[in-house]
């Protein structure tokens, strides 16, 4: 049994922000059906419509909802914006928010097509019903002209037409937002997504025409007359003159009440026994005072008299505890005020025709006998929803656009990088541009695309010395095939404009302690710009060390970074820092050789790495035809290039490109291992390093390994020992 309450809990822990959502949605839509289930304002449309009003209602207060949540995410600019608040108050809080924007805004769009098409469905059982429920007494209250007109011709009307565009609109970008679409036709989920300005046009439009109408009540009229009045006058008086005016009221509450129990005691209803408080006539109003309410009433009234006399000026200034410990009491009152209307003393009398009401039979002859009713159409709110997120959204895509026109770059250069990758050096777009370490930009090149922004991350940002940064791209989808071969065929005569950059939760490693970085493929990109920097400052506090893990498909793609990599590593030594870089290499697939090629290969140039006692990497003998060329590392230890151990030949080497990365960066070569990497010993690794640490894993790579990963930390997050693993990444597929 413990069993099972434990993964319920893990599992409760693991989806809690999904069950709040879930949570909220069905709150809203509960709220809003109930209301116009219940509401007498409704009795004749909801008479005539049915359960497809309270079902419309109810799903356009959720699709409102999600309508305004949905572009909270699409803010970047105002997201800087707040990292620049955030990152001094609470750094933590900002990057879980940024970790979570693209799941949160899947979340809201998911939600928002489901609710959709449930509202458009039950608006198509509106029109039906409004056809065929036509009501010939009250003509204001119908929105068809005249008994079983087509319900095609209702869908013809304003809401008929905005709500089918929308409807096709939300469908479309919803379809295209698969995972196979956008690897395959990315420029139609690109296309679909710019209606969104002509779907928030419609939303707006939609619920003006007025088509549902409520019934007007001269009481409510009233209501809301007396509501503004009291809100008016509470407006104009102190907090102070409101506990004056409590008391007050308090005092004569209990009077009236201390009359009501006089008046139970002499006027003794014999033949309504219920009405009654009192057991028999003239009982004595102290027996009766003696009740629930009679205690509770009494009690409240004490303490609000002891508090409001305890709060004069002249007891406050000499005898102070008096009035601290009696506003003490405000607990106590609390939970009297909730006991106080509990008994139900006073009761009203039920009329049949309320009953009649609210079971929804045979009242429109009582009514119609007594008043003509009035009814006007019901109020949008959709513009109170949207608002406040309309005004962030443009006002952030203004700012973008304006800062776009700014921002024309120029190609210093194209290097073409093994595995279909291309590197681009540009030019700052202006003196003020300024990036950090794992932010990201939006590209567009104008002769692919006039309306495609894509994301890349900066590999090297500017610097007061360089102001040029670079972007590596994969080659993967018909926009960057596209950009391709324009590359090729123009070189760097290319028009780019750049837009951001834009905050990312890979900025955190720069601030971590101890940073565990997984990245595969290209997603090493966000990590490159920290390698850069402990090149340049490996003397610096933060990030105190990096453990850094990159998996590729082909040993080529170990290129990338190799150079980079290596200086790193030398630097580090030069500083007496070698432990700040901690690098693993994995090479899930190996390029064929042809046998006979491989041999000879081998024979002519023969490759080995040599460790010492301690398992470090002593020096690289290469023997070739003209003899044998000796890099040391450790200049004091002497070359042995005969006696080899078991540890002496660290990876056979599988390809002549391998040879040469071997060669050329014999600090990289030894720390290439084929295949992938066995999580469970390397998260035992680190547990076993870091003891009751809170260690950061930062990921970028495809979906599966960020699912495989996500999962590890939640599992040894949770088991006994004391390290906690915080999962952040990233992905722009």
């Amino acid at each position: 049994m413990s069993r099972y309450l434990y993964d319920l809990c893990v599992f409760l822990r693991r989806r809690i922000y999904l069950i709040s959502w879930i949570s909220l949605i069905l709150y809203i839509f509960y709220k809003s059906f109930t209301f116009y289930l219940n509401g007498r304002q409704f009795y004749y449309l909801r008479r005539m419509l049915g359960l497809g009003l309270c079902v419309s209602r109810g799903t356009a207060t959720v699709l409102n909802l999600c309508c305004a949540l949905v572009l909270f995410p699409l803010c970047k600019k105002l997201n800087q914006l707040l990292y620049r608040i955030m990152s001094k108050i609470c750094p933590g809080l900002f990057i879980f928010w940024l970790e979570r924007t693209k799941s949160f805004h899947m979340t809201v769009a998911i939600t928002l097509v489901f609710f959709a098409v449930v509202h458009s469905v039950s608006h198509f059982v509106n029109l039906w019903n409004f056809s065929r429920s036509y009501d010939e007494e009250r003509q204001e209250i119908n929105m068809a002209s005249y008994r079983n007109q087509s319900p095609l011709l209702l869908l013809m009307s304003v809401p008929g037409v905005t709500g089918t565009s929308m409807l096709i609109i939300v469908l479309s970008m919803g379809l295209t937002s698969t995972r196979y679409v956008r690897r395959r036709v990315y420029n139609m989920f690109w296309y679909t997504h710019q209606l969104y300005l002509l779907f928030m046009v419609l939303l707006m439009i939609h619920p003006l025409s007025g088509v549902l109408k409520e019934q007007v009540f001269d009481e409510d009229v009233i209501v809301s007359n007396e509501t503004n009045i009291s809100a008016n006058i509470s407006s104009q008086y102190s907090p102070k003159f409101a506990s004056i005016k409590s008391v007050f009221v308090a005092v004569v509450h209990s009077v009236s009440h201390f009359v009501n129990l006089w008046n139970f005691s002499r006027s003794y209803d014999e033949e309504r026994q219920e009405i009654n408080m009192a057991s028999y006539r003239n009982q004595s109003p102290l027996l009766l005072l003696i009740s629930v309410p009679g205690v509770t009433g009494t009690s409240m009234l004490i303490i609000v008299l002891s508090m409001g006399l305890t709060s004069t000026r002249y007891v406050r200034r000499r005898v102070y505890n008096v009035f601290w410990y009696t506003h003490q009491l405000y607990l106590l009152f609390m939970v009297l005020l909730m006991i106080h209307p509990l008994s139900g003393i006073l009761k009203e009398q039920v009329f049949d025709e309320d009953v009649i009401v609210s079971n929804e039979t045979n009242i429109s002859a009582n009514i119609s006998s007594q008043y003509s009713p009035k009814f006007a159409p019901i109020k949008s709110v959709t513009w109170q929803w949207m608002a406040l997120p309309l005004s962030c959204f443009f006002i952030d895509l203004m700012w973008r656009i304006f800062s776009r026109n700014l921002a024309r770059v120029r190609i210093l250069n194209v290097t073409h990088m093994s595995g279909r990758t291309v590197s681009l050096t540009l030019s700052s777009p202006h003196e003020q541009f300024s990036c950090r370490k794992g932010q990201y930009v939006l590209m567009q090149c104008l002769e692919v695309s006039l309306l495609e922004w894509h994301p890349f991350t900066a590999v090297e940002i500017p610097t007061q010395t360089q102001r040029v940064f670079v972007i590596w791209i994969k080659i993967k989808g018909d926009w960057t095939e596209c950009l391709e071969k324009l590359l090729n065929e123009k070189g760097t005569n290319l028009t780019i404009l750049i837009d951001g950059p834009f905050s990312s939760p890979m900025e955190g490693i720069s601030s971590s302690k101890i940073a565990i970085c997984v990245a595969a493929g290209v997603g090493i990109t966000p990590f490159v710009s920290a390698l850069r920097d402990i090149l340049q400052n490996p003397r610096s506090r933060l990030p105190n060390r990096i453990h850094l893990i990159w998996i590729v498909r082909h040993e080529s793609e170990l290129t990338w970074i190799a150079k980079l990599a290596n200086d790193t590593m030398l630097q580090l030594r030069n500083a007496n820092r070698p432990d700040r870089l901690h690098l693993e290499l994995y090479v899930t697939n190996s390029d064929e050789i042809d046998t006979k090629k491989e041999e000879s290969d081998i024979n002519s140039a023969i490759v080995h790495i040599v460790v010492n006692e301690n398992g470090n990497l002593s020096h690289v003998i290469d023997r070739t035809d003209n003899g044998e060329e000796t890099s040391l590392l450790t200049p004091h230890l002497k070359r042995n290039g005969c006696a080899f151990s078991d540890k002496s030949t660290v990876n056979k080497l599988h390809d002549t490109r391998r040879c040469d990365i071997a060669k050329k960066y014999p600090l990289i070569g030894c720390r290439v291992k084929s295949g992938r990497p066995h999580w469970d010993r390397v998260f035992g690794y680190w547990i076993h390093l870091y003891p009751e640490e809170h260690l950061n894993l930062y990921c970028c790579g495809p979906k599966k390994l960020v699912k495989i990963l996500r999962s590890k930390c939640k599992y040894y997050s949770s088991r006994s020992s004391k390290t906690r693993f915080t999962f952040i990444h990233e992905s722009f597929s």
